[in-house]
């Protein structure tokens, strides 16, 4: 298989798409380059249309996770925690990990949006997140480093305990096509 071929991004961009994987909000991306929100925005527009994003409902965590899969973070993850989350939590931050926008979450977990939206507020108060100012783009990378095995593990005790049938299908496969 052929390596997938370097997206052409000018060096502003890669340096905001850098920021976006730290969790940094437009406004801190702006003032650390010295420039408008507006234009951070205008960046984030571009670089989503180079980038292979596929069909994410969430652009902003997608290009994230591109990055720090393709490129590494310039942050190392924070040591893995257990952060005691439940079944239906762990269900929400997988499939947020995945890029998916709320109502695609609730629609898939048939739930409704405010459901998810207070998991999301459980998931952000428990995980090590470091005061990021996008909580939603840090809780994807917190689960792609250290909570995908974390989450495998804690269904594999759920199931023994319980006998239960497997909650969400995850074969673990990445949701980012590798070219």
């Amino acid at each position: 298989m052929r390596a997938a071929a370097r997206p052409r991004l000018t060096p502003t961009q890669w340096l905001v798409l850098e920021r976006l994987a730290q969790g940094e909000s437009d406004r801190q991306i702006a003032a650390a380059l010295a420039t408008s929100s507006q234009t951070v925005r205008t960046q984030l527009a571009q670089i989503y249309r180079v980038l292979p994003l596929g069909e994410a409902g969430n652009a902003r965590v997608v290009a994230a996770m591109w990055y720090v899969r393709h490129c590494g973070a310039s942050r190392p993850p924070h040591p893995a925690a257990r952060p005691g989350l439940g079944v239906a939590e762990w269900r929400v931050l997988a499939r947020l990990a995945r890029g998916e926008s709320n109502k695609q979450i609730a629609r898939a977990l048939a739930l409704v949006h405010q459901t998810i939206k207070n998991h999301l507020g459980s998931i952000y108060r428990r995980l090590p997140l470091e005061d990021a100012a996008n909580q939603r783009v840090a809780a994807a990378i917190w689960y792609d480093r250290t909570g995908r095995g974390q989450h495998k593990a804690e269904r594999a005790r759920t199931l023994r305990n319980a006998d239960a049938g497997p909650d969400d299908g995850d074969t673990g496969e990445s949701w980012i096509e590798e070219g």
